[in-house]
């Protein structure tokens, strides 16, 4: 009989062991939306999302330029409204709030009310990362740039000849490094 039992206590105990790791391990559920032209996007290629400190959320597409989605509308900005160019490759906030966009022709500067096209600098934009407080790397079709924030002088970064003349395609900062993606 104390055998039997013996059995029993440890195959509640294990089946409650399995309960309460169930509990603790049970996946996260994620909530998925899509949007479509329907839904307001201009054009059904997304090449770049951010969702910004505000609560907005930031789609560039291939030809229908840059949309802000609030939870409810879209906001569509074009070249009509500063843009270099309508094909969006990246977005990026900065940390006083300001966003940045890359496009295939050029960079372009939006403060919360306008848009400010960054003359003279026509590469395509394919990634952009914050360096410092002073500046941003841009990753384009030709290698590394480099943006002063001061200024928004834009110059050819000199990390590594190596990537001069390579497509970079993403940058990624861990701990005092900075990866590139050609």
């Amino acid at each position: 009989m104390t055998t039997i039992h013996f059995q029993l206590k440890n195959v509640l105990g294990l089946l409650a062991c399995i309960c309460i790791m169930h509990l603790s391990v049970s996946a996260q559920d994620y909530y998925f939306q899509t949007f479509s032209i329907a839904d307001g996007l201009p054009q059904s290629q997304v090449w770049a999302s951010l969702s910004d400190s505000r609560g907005y959320l930031w789609f560039g597409t291939q030809g229908g330029g840059l949309c802000r989605y609030d939870g409810e509308d879209f906001e569509i900005f074009t070249t009509a409204h500063g843009l270099p160019s309508n094909f969006i490759h990246s977005i990026y906030q900065e940390s006083n709030y300001s966003i940045w966009i890359g496009t295939n022709r050029g960079l372009s500067h939006f403060d919360g009310h306008t848009f400010q096209f960054i003359e003279g600098f026509q590469e395509q934009v394919n990634v952009l990362l914050q360096q410092d407080n002073y500046s941003l790397i841009l990753g384009t079709n030709n290698g590394l740039f480099q943006l002063s924030l001061k200024d928004t002088v834009i110059t050819k970064a000199n990390y590594s000849a190596a990537l001069d003349e390579l497509e970079i395609y993403s940058l990624c900062r861990y701990k005092e490094r900075i990866f590139v993606g050609t």
